[in-house]
C-alpha cells in the first residue's frame, strides 16, 4: 500500500520542483520564453504557482477549483489528476510587548488577557502555505468552442489582425497612452546604436525614426514599460539588487515580449538577445521571481488598456480606422435607390449608432433583397465623399462570397455589370438555372461571354480582379496561392496584368540584387528596401517590386544587358516568363530557344566549380591543379601553375552599381 503524503511533504516537493523550474527559466532563453507565453494566459496566479502549473500540465488553458468547476456547470472528467499548487496558509497571530508577533498557542494567561481586552494588537499574517488540487478547463465537460470565454488569453473583443491599419492604429493608441501617464513620445534622427531610450528625471521616450512601424511599435513598448516600471517613483522603492540594469532592461523586454506576443506581432529573435545576456549574469531566485510578477501584472495592465483603447478607436464617430463585418444590399433594378438610402443610411446609422446597434438594421435590410453580400471591408469615410466611391469600396474588400442560391446575384447585362463592378472587369457571377450551381462569366478578348462552373472552393479568385480597385490589390495579388492561380491557368483566364508584373519584377531584383542589399515584406504589405545590410534599420518602402526595381535596378539592367550570359539566365528558371528581361536581351529565335530549354532543364541548386574534383570549390582551393581558370582573380588561387601554363577565360563584364 502507497503511504499517503503528509501536507508537509507536498509542499516540499512542490517547492522544490518550483526552485528547478526557476533555474531552468533563468539558464535557458528558449524555456524562458515558453514560460513568459504560459504567464499571459494565467493572469490571477503568481509566478510560482503558474510554474507548477506548467511543470505538472503544460496545455492548460485556464484552472479552477473542482467546487469552482461545478459552480460554473461543469464536471471533471473521471479518472483526470490533480495539478497542486500552493495557497497561502493564515493563521491569527498577536504583537507581543516587544513588537514581536507570534502564534496565539504561544500566548501566556496574562497575554491571553490582553489579547481579549484589545490591549494586544492581533491579525492574520501568513504562516506558510498548503498544497491544493486545481483542474484545467480541459480536464472537465466544457465544449471547447466554451474555453476563450471562460479563459481569454485577451479581452475577446480585441479586433487586432495585424493589418497595415490596425498597426498604425495601434502606433497611435501607444502614443495616446503615454500621453495620459504624461510621458512625452518623439521621432527622432539620432546618431546612436540604440532604437529608443527613456529619460526618467524628464519622464521623456525618444524612438529613432528611421524604422518600420512594427519596429517602432517594439521598441515604444519597451520603453513605455521602462515608464511604467522604472520611473522616478518606482526606483525609489526598488532595492539595489532590483536596480541593476541588466534587470532593469530585462523587465522591459519581457514586458515588450509578453504584449507583442500576444497581439501576434512576432519579436522571439529580438527578445533573445536580452535573454542571452540576463543568462549571463548571477541573480537571486527571489529578485528574479519579483522581477516577472512586474513583468507579467504590467504586461497585464498594457493588454487591458491598450484593448480598450483600440477597440474605442474602430466605433469612434470619426471611423477613420474601423473594420466592420457588414451585409451589404443592392437591387439591381433600383440601383440609385439603393446607393443613395442604403448605403448612405448604414453609414449614417454607424456613425451615429456605432457598429454593434447597427448590425440588427443591416439584418432588416438584408431580407428586403434579391441581390446581397457578405463583405469585410475597411472604411475610410473622410476621403469618401460621393456615394459611388463609397460603393466602389465595398465591392472591393478582401472576401467576397455570394450568400445561399435564393439570395445569389441574378443575371446582369452587360452594361450593367461594367457599371456594377469595373470598367476593366474580367468576370461576372451568376446561378445557373437548370444545375443552380454558382458559375464564373470570364469576358474573352472579344467581349464575348465564356461560362465556367465553379464551387465555393474557388471563390478567392473572385475578388482577384476587383482587387485592382483596391488600395491594397498589389499585396493581395502578390500573396495568390498556387491553387488559384492553377484554376486561372486551367480555364485560360488571363491573370491581371498587376499579378504578372509584380511577380515579374520580384524575380528581376532578386536576380540582379547585390550581396550587400536586400529587401523584406514585414506585415504592413510594404516592400523595405535595404541599400547596405551592414545599415539593416536604414531602409526605403515601396509599394510594389514594379516601384523598386524601376527605381534602383531598370538602369542597371540597360547598361549590363552585354554582361547577362547563359548560365546568368540559368541561376533563376522564373526569369523565362520575364518580358521586361526577354525584350530587352538581344537574342536571337534560335538563341531564346535555346535559353528557354537550358531554363527548363536546369536545376534549381547551381553547384560550384571543382575542376579536380577534390570536394573543394575552385574558388577558395589554393592547390587545384586545373590547366584553365575562369577569371583573372582566380590566379592567385591556383598555387602549382605559371602565367604561362595558364589558358584564361575571356572575362565576362562584371555588374556594378554605383552606390
Amino acid at each position: 500500500m502507497v503511504k499517503q503524503q503528509t501536507q508537509k511533504e507536498l509542499v516540499d516537493e512542490l517547492t522544490n520542483k518550483m526552485n528547478e523550474s526557476i533555474k531552468n527559466y533563468k539558464n535557458d532563453p528558449s524555456e524562458e520564453l515558453k514560460f513568459l507565453d504560459f504567464i499571459s494566459r494565467f493572469n490571477n496566479y503568481s509566478v510560482r504557482n503558474i510554474s507548477l502549473i506548467q511543470n505538472q500540465f503544460g496545455n492548460a488553458v485556464g484552472v479552477a477549483s473542482y467546487k469552482q468547476h461545478k459552480e460554473n456547470g461543469y464536471q471533471v472528467q473521471k479518472g483526470e489528476k490533480a495539478i497542486r499548487i500552493l495557497a497561502p496558509k493564515f493563521q491569527k497571530m498577536f504583537q507581543d510587548n516587544d513588537r514581536q508577533w507570534k502564534y496565539l498557542n504561544q500566548a501566556t494567561t496574562a497575554q491571553k488577557v490582553k489579547i481579549k481586552s484589545g490591549e494586544l494588537k492581533t491579525e492574520e499574517r501568513l504562516a506558510g502555505f498548503l498544497s491544493v488540487p486545481v483542474f484545467d478547463i480541459t480536464q472537465t465537460d466544457c465544449p471547447e468552442q466554451d474555453y476563450p470565454k471562460l479563459y481569454p488569453n485577451k479581452p475577446e473583443s480585441f479586433t487586432f489582425n495585424g493589418t497595415k491599419k490596425d498597426i498604425e492604429t495601434l502606433r497611435s493608441v501607444l502614443i495616446d497612452y503615454a500621453e495620459e501617464k504624461n510621458v512625452a513620445v518623439s521621432f527622432e534622427k539620432t546618431n546612436s546604436t540604440a532604437k529608443g531610450y527613456f529619460e526618467p528625471a524628464t519622464n521623456r521616450i525618444v524612438i529613432k525614426d528611421r524604422m518600420d512601424e512594427v519596429e517602432q511599435i517594439k521598441v515604444l513598448l519597451h520603453e513605455l514599460a521602462h515608464a511604467e516600471m522604472h520611473n522616478v517613483h518606482k526606483l525609489a522603492t526598488k532595492t539595489p539588487e532590483q536596480l541593476r540594469s541588466s534587470v532593469l532592461e530585462y523587465q522591459a523586454e519581457m514586458t515588450a515580449y509578453v504584449v507583442s506576443s500576444t497581439l501576434g506581432i512576432d519579436s522571439e529573435d529580438y527578445s533573445k538577445k536580452y535573454l542571452a545576456n540576463w543568462t549571463k549574469r548571477k541573480v537571486d531566485d527571489d529578485v528574479y521571481i519579483q522581477s516577472l510578477e512586474e513583468v507579467k501584472n504590467v504586461s497585464n495592465n498594457f493588454m487591458n488598456d491598450i484593448s480598450q483603447r483600440f477597440d474605442k478607436l474602430f466605433n469612434e464617430i470619426s471611423f477613420d480606422k474601423m473594420k466592420a463585418f457588414t451585409k451589404v444590399l443592392n437591387d439591381y433594378h433600383n440601383r440609385e435607390f439603393t446607393m443613395d438610402n442604403t448605403v448612405e443610411e448604414t453609414i449614417h446609422k454607424i456613425e451615429k449608432n456605432g457598429y454593434h446597434a447597427t448590425i440588427g438594421f443591416m439584418e432588416e435590410v438584408d431580407q428586403t433583397s434579391s441581390l446581397c453580400y457578405s463583405k469585410q471591408i475597411e472604411f475610410d469615410l473622410k476621403k469618401e465623399q460621393q456615394v459611388n466611391s463609397l460603393w466602389n469600396e465595398f465591392i472591393s474588400v478582401e472576401s467576397f462570397y455570394p450568400y445561399p442560391m435564393d439570395d445569389c446575384i441574378s443575371d446582369l447585362k452587360n452594361a450593367e455589370l461594367e457599371d456594377f463592378f469595373d470598367t476593366d472587369s474580367s468576370f461576372k457571377i451568376s446561378v445557373d438555372d437548370v444545375s443552380r450551381m454558382v458559375k464564373l462569366t470570364a469576358l474573352t478578348d472579344d467581349s464575348k461571354y465564356l461560362d465556367q462552373f465553379i464551387t465555393e472552393n474557388h471563390f478567392d479568385l473572385i475578388h482577384v480582379d476587383l482587387d485592382l480597385i483596391h488600395e491594397s490589390k498589389n499585396e493581395l495579388l502578390r500573396n495568390l496561392d498556387e491553387d488559384t492561380v492553377d484554376f486561372f491557368n486551367l480555364y485560360d483566364v488571363k491573370l491581371p496584368e498587376t499579378y504578372i508584373f509584380d511577380h515579374e519584377f520580384q524575380d528581376l531584383i532578386k536576380f540582379q540584387i547585390s550581396p550587400y542589399e536586400s529587401f523584406k515584406e514585414p506585415r504592413s504589405g510594404e516592400i523595405l528596401f535595404i541599400r547596405d545590410i551592414s545599415r539593416e534599420n536604414e531602409t526605403e518602402a515601396f509599394s510594389s517590386y514594379k516601384d523598386l526595381w524601376e527605381k534602383y535596378f531598370k538602369d542597371e539592367l540597360n547598361n549590363d544587358l552585354n554582361s547577362y550570359s547563359l548560365k546568368d539566365l540559368q541561376k533563376n528558371e522564373h526569369l523565362a516568363k520575364s518580358p521586361t528581361l526577354l525584350n530587352r536581351l538581344a537574342l536571337s529565335d534560335k538563341k531564346t530557344e535555346q535559353t528557354l530549354a537550358a531554363l527548363k532543364q536546369q536545376s534549381n541548386t547551381i553547384k560550384e566549380l571543382d575542376l579536380d574534383n577534390d570536394g573543394v570549390p575552385d574558388r577558395i582551393d589554393p592547390d587545384d591543379t586545373r590547366s584553365v581558370i575562369r577569371t583573372e582573380a582566380d590566379k592567385d588561387l591556383v598555387g602549382n601553375k605559371t602565367d604561362k601554363d595558364l589558358e584564361i577565360d575571356k572575362p565576362t563584364k562584371k555588374r556594378t552599381r554605383t552606390r
